[in-house]
């Protein structure tokens, strides 16, 4: 459950990293589709830190090994479409922030469940 100190947390922590001149991109997201997020920088430097999470997040599959991991690993070298299909993982290309709070608010309203 995203509760209000994790919503505070994640604002104060933006606004800390603003003031002094930190990138930032944090995402928060419960089982019931509640999300908080917090972006800091030029869209640029948020890409970067996105980036750097996608990589680290690659790397904890191919040091995990389960199935699960394994078959996500093998659906992003392989660009399986019909793995992506069958799963409940979404992945999405926004190019703002405009665009990326869209797709936060649709996920809220269960668009993509």
């Amino acid at each position: 459950m995203i509760t209000e100190k994790i919503q505070n947390m994640v604002k104060d922590l933006a606004m800390e990293c603003q003031k002094n001149d930190v990138a930032m991109s944090l995402g928060a997201f419960d089982e019931s589709g509640n999300v908080a997020v917090g972006q800091v920088g030029s869209k640029n430097q948020v890409e970067t830190v996105i980036d750097i999470q996608l990589d680290a997040w690659v790397d904890s599959m191919e040091n995990c090994g389960c199935s699960g991991c394994r078959n996500k690993l093998k659906e992003l070298q392989d660009g399986d479409e019909s793995v992506a299909k069958s799963s409940k993982v979404h992945s999405f290309v926004v190019n703002d922030a405009e665009e990326f709070l869209d797709v936060i608010d649709r996920i809220k309203r269960g668009e993509f469940q």
